[in-house]
């Protein structure tokens, strides 16, 4: 019996996935857009989303996820490429903002006190930086070169790493 509701279940996810593959181009470019707002190119040297390639990575990535988590990143991108900018009382897709319109948007909802927006800002920030930091070249930068244990590998790195791990005061 729950054999059989199990597959049922993995029969309507797969399904669900498939349903919503055709929001995969929509939600890379609202990935894309958070992306170059979260990780601006920069002039210290630290490689930027074209270097560690994250919409190539990204496209990858949600095609071996699960098809629920699948789903789950191509609405969430797609919503923000599509509705972001009406949460923030503009209008268009996010792609098409201004990076400096993008960032005012993103730092007010992690600003705001309404929980929702503190989450939206946290679920589209959590994977692009897990996209990025993944990157050989990101780890390179950071002078991370392996981790053998999570706990004596963070005491070992250089500053500028430990300065990346730690929350802003």
């Amino acid at each position: 019996m729950l054999r059989h509701r199990l597959e049922a279940w993995a029969r309507e996810t797969s399904q669900l996935a498939a349903h919503l593959r055709w929001l995969e181009p929509i939600a890379l470019r609202g990935l894309a857009a958070c992306a170059e707002t979260i990780i601006p190119p920069n002039d210290l040297g630290a490689p930027d989303i074209s270097t560690t390639k994250v919409v190539d990575r990204a496209r990858h990535w949600w095609r071996i996820l699960p098809p629920e988590s699948r789903g789950l990143m191509l609405l969430l991108y797609s919503a923000m490429e599509l509705g972001g900018p009406f949460l923030g009382r503009r209008f268009g897709r996010l792609s098409k903002l201004p990076i400096a319109d993008r960032l005012a948007l993103f730092q007010s909802w992690r600003e705001s006190e309404v929980p929702f927006f503190n989450f939206i800002a946290d679920g589209v920030k959590s994977p692009v930086v897990m996209m990025y930091l993944s990157h050989p070249d990101a780890l390179r930068w950071l002078g991370v070169t392996t981790c053998e244990h999570p706990v004596k590998a963070r005491a070992s790195l250089p500053a500028r790493a430990r300065l990346a791990t730690t929350e802003p005061s």
